[in-house]
């Protein structure tokens, strides 16, 4: 027998089951539907581990989004991704402009990219 869920339900497993990639993809897609210019830096395997060409302090936020002199930073994680102690110091010292976000935060996303 086929469980029948109610729309809410079924966005929630759905959220739950979100992988970090897929949600970064669903807040890009997002972003740039509402007018707003991101960057992602996105680490690159090499011989020796991962890399990334940027210089800077470990930890800086997945996403810095900009629009009409606004500006977020915001770690993506899913549901049940950890926040690393240095993204955490990022976080704070960053302030009120950054926050971390995980799927079940649509709605916030969604009206915050409005």
């Amino acid at each position: 027998m086929t469980e029948r869920l109610s729309t809410d339900e079924y966005r929630q497993r759905r959220l739950a089951m979100m992988t970090e990639t897929d949600f970064l993809r669903a807040v890009v897609t997002e972003a740039h539907r509402n007018g707003w210019r991101l960057h992602h830096q996105r680490p690159c395997r090499t011989k020796d581990g991962w890399a990334s060409a940027i210089i800077g302090d470990k930890g800086f936020p997945d996403m810095c989004l900009v629009r009409g002199g606004k500006v977020m930073f915001w770690e993506l994680k899913s549901e049940k991704g950890r926040v690393s102690e240095d993204q955490q110091r990022w976080i704070d010292q960053l302030g009120s402009v950054a926050m971390v976000l995980r799927p079940s935060d649509w709605p916030y996303i969604e009206k915050a990219l409005r």
